[in-house]
């Protein structure tokens, strides 16, 4: 049967902390838009669920291995109609490539890494679009229309899904995705990696500067980069050598930056909180500049009023606070992360003397250009 025609209470979902209320809400969701992606991409995840009984009896630590083909499968191919759906978002191609990979598909897998690269915007899925996810806050905050009969506890789980993403994907799987392709194409391992590297950035680089994505993508450049290491003292290539130490430098850029941000969050969310409760208060400087200094401006100016905020809904208001996280790590990543991320992504394992050439002339010092005769001027 197609799965949009079942009655979606047939469905186990068990305890899959995004899907928990989604089997309701997605009929909604189907009524908006029955071809959005994000739609696509959970029927997808609804039906692997469906074919993996005791899903929730199984311990977190083998999971992976007792996971069925047929979860995997559906799961995949839940991603690639909703890719096809948004063909502009790499994070569709990105994350079935793992799934491929687990399938025994280590061209397929690869190919989508290339695909992923080449998209213009790398975005989490939203089930709802944001006017409707607005439309409905009032709802939303008191319990009722579509939310009607849910717990505090549930529109709490729920509001992730309007108002801000999670994340969902298995992120070891996309690590040992990468090391199943290097094993496979060890024959043409230095175009390989050039893929497998600049498909790690691009999830450095994503729309929304999580750092849970953009931690795992400094690992996959980890692993691509220990693995030519050794084979550049195997086989004395020092051009090659030198450059993944430039790169290992780059690297340990992206893990201070973090260390950094982390040691003044507790403060940022001291400054964070008064901004939220005295929400029309507060008064921005036109000279201020950024995500966050844009996002209070919204909210200064509307749609809602002072009363439209019941600050006794602890829900509601770390709602809010979520979203303005996902705004100052959006801000962080702009200024810290994204360019590092932009300079090993032109990393050239073919050609790596270039790339530490250029590196060391102009790339450790400021952000990476995509100049393409750059590559030439540094030879001349």
């Amino acid at each position: 049967r197609d799965v949009r025609e079942v009655d979606f209470l047939e469905f186990d979902i068990q305890h899959d902390y995004y899907l928990r209320l989604n089997p309701k809400m997605l009929k909604r969701a189907l009524i908006l838009d029955p071809e959005r992606p994000a739609v696509l991409w959970n029927l997808g995840r609804i039906k692997a669920l469906d074919a993996w009984p005791g899903w929730h009896d199984i311990d977190y630590s083998e999971r992976r291995d007792a996971t069925p083909e047929e979860y995997i499968r559906y799961y995949a191919d839940g991603l690639a109609e909703a890719g096809e759906a948004d063909p502009d978002n790499g994070y569709y191609p990105f994350f079935e490539a793992p799934k491929r990979a687990r399938l025994g598909d280590s061209e397929t897998a690869l190919e989508l890494f290339e695909i992923a690269i080449q998209c213009e915007r790398f975005h989490h899925p939203a089930m709802f679009p944001a006017s409707y996810a607005l439309e409905v806050v009032d709802d939303f905050k008191e319990g009722t229309g579509i939310f009607e009969g849910m717990s505090h506890l549930e529109r709490d789980y729920l509001g992730a899904h309007f108002y801000f993403p999670s994340i969902v994907e298995d992120i070891s799987e996309v690590r040992h995705s990468f090391r199943y392709i290097i094993d496979n194409h060890k024959d043409n391992w230095r175009e390989t990696f050039n893929t497998l590297n600049s498909a790690a950035c691009r999830l450095g680089k994503n729309d929304w500067g999580h750092p849970i994505f953009q931690i795992t993508a400094t690992l996959l450049v980890k692993i691509c980069r220990d693995e030519a290491l050794v084979t550049a003292k195997e086989t004395g290539d020092k051009e090659l050598e030198i450059a993944l130490l430039a790169m290992w430098h780059e690297a340990e850029n992206i893990r201070t930056g973090f260390k950094i941000e982390r040691s003044v969050q507790d403060r940022t969310f001291m400054l964070m909180r008064p901004v939220l409760e005295e929400l029309f208060e507060f008064k921005v400087d036109p000279s201020n500049e950024g995500a966050f200094a844009d996002f209070t401006r919204y909210l200064q100016q509307g749609p809602y009023s002072v009363e439209d905020f019941d600050w006794a809904d602890r829900w509601l208001t770390d709602m809010m606070t979520g979203v303005v996280d996902i705004i100052r790590e959006a801000e962080f990543s702009n200024k810290h992360i994204w360019h590092i991320f932009e300079r090993i992504e032109k990393f050239d394992y073919s050609d790596p003397l270039w790339w530490y050439i250029w590196w060391e002339e102009q790339g450790r010092y400021s952000p990476a250009k995509d100049d393409e005769s750059y590559r030439e001027s540094c030879w001349t």
